[in-house]
This record gives C-alpha cells, sequence and structure tokens, in this order.
C-alpha cells in the first residue's frame, strides 16, 4: 500500500515471488501480485469505485484484472458485498456467475431501522431548503440520546444531474433535450 517504502514494497513483491507468503492482502494493485499456486481472489466491497484505477495509466478496473488472472489460474473470485455494483448484480441475475445471499447478519443482529424520506415531498410540505427534515432531524436526536449511530445517506453526494425549483420540485429541462 501507499505507505510502504519503495524497498519494503520490494521485498513484500520477493516474498510473494518466493512463495514465502501464503496470504496477500492488499490494494487495488495487489490483483498483479506474483502469486504461484493462486487459488482464490476475494474482492472484498466489490461495488467500491477505488478499484477502478483512474489517476494513473494505464487505467484498469481490479475486479476485471481479477476475473481474467482467475481465469488463467483456473482460480476462483469471490465477490462480496451487502450492495453489489449493478454490473455485478446484473450478472448474478443472468447466471453469468454464482450468487449467494447471506440471509442474516453477522451473531444473528436484526436488521437496522431504517427510514426513507422524500424529500421533494417535504420540500413541498413547506420545510423550506433544509437536507434535513423535522422527522430526520428528530430520529437523529433520539438516537443521540440513547447512545446510538445514525447514517444519513445522500443520494449522488456533490453531484447535481439536475436542477429543482425548491418551491414545486419541478426540473428543468433544455427544449432540445426532448428531441435529442
Amino acid at each position: 500500500h501507499s505507505k510502504l517504502t519503495d524497498s519494503q514494497r520490494g521485498t513484500q513483491w520477493q516474498r510473494i515471488r518466493n512463495q514465502e507468503a501464503r496470504i496477500i492482502i492488499g490494494t487495488r494493485s495487489a490483483v498483479f501480485a506474483p502469486v504461484k499456486n493462486l487459488s482464490i481472489i476475494i474482492i472484498d466491497e466489490e461495488h467500491d469505485t477505488s478499484y477502478y484505477s483512474e489517476e494513473a495509466n494505464p487505467h484498469y478496473d481490479a475486479r476485471e484484472v481479477a476475473v481474467m488472472r482467475a481465469k488463467q489460474e483456473n482460480a476462483v473470485v469471490l465477490y462480496g458485498s451487502a450492495t453489489p455494483s449493478v454490473k455485478t448484480f446484473y450478472r448474478a441475475v443472468n447466471h453469468d456467475m454464482y450468487y449467494m445471499a447471506l440471509k442474516s447478519r453477522a451473531n444473528n443482529k436484526p436488521l437496522p431501522q431504517c427510514c426513507i424520506y422524500d424529500m421533494r415531498q417535504k420540500r413541498l410540505s413547506g420545510m423550506g431548503d433544509s437536507i434535513i427534515c423535522d422527522d430526520m432531524k428528530t430520529e437523529i436526536i433520539k438516537n443521540y440520546a440513547q447512545g446510538l449511530q445514525t447514517m444519513v445517506f445522500v443520494h449522488r453526494r456533490g453531484y447535481s444531474g439536475q436542477v429543482m425549483c425548491a418551491g414545486c420540485t419541478k426540473t428543468l429541462k433544455c427544449k432540445n433535450a426532448a428531441s435529442q
């Protein structure tokens, strides 16, 4: 990983090549490690976009490289994810890969309570421009008071694919978009 010096990285590379390391845990570039007698590649949280290399050349998707390596080495690729990528889920549904669903959580813990709020409806009912409605604020405060945790998922953080009127919630569209 990036915290290793070049010398440390070279030492680990040689350990792998000399079969001194039987289990290799690494970042996306670990998929290129000179593993002999490879039997399984596990890609944890496979939906994570960090498996795709955009900043360095050559650009590659470590998940696709893993599949190719597995074919060459007669190995297995195991994707792990509670929320698989659309591409992976599509492959599983179409039987391009084997799909196993976990029916329960670790230690048989119950699933967390989830609340979904349609913020368009909340804005129409007069909540203003706030990104957190009163119902959400109440739940967050209640959880905090009980020493519990709260996760708020905001769709498409930092990106707006559309501009929506805060008053009527209609989206602005280009006149020419319908004809294209």
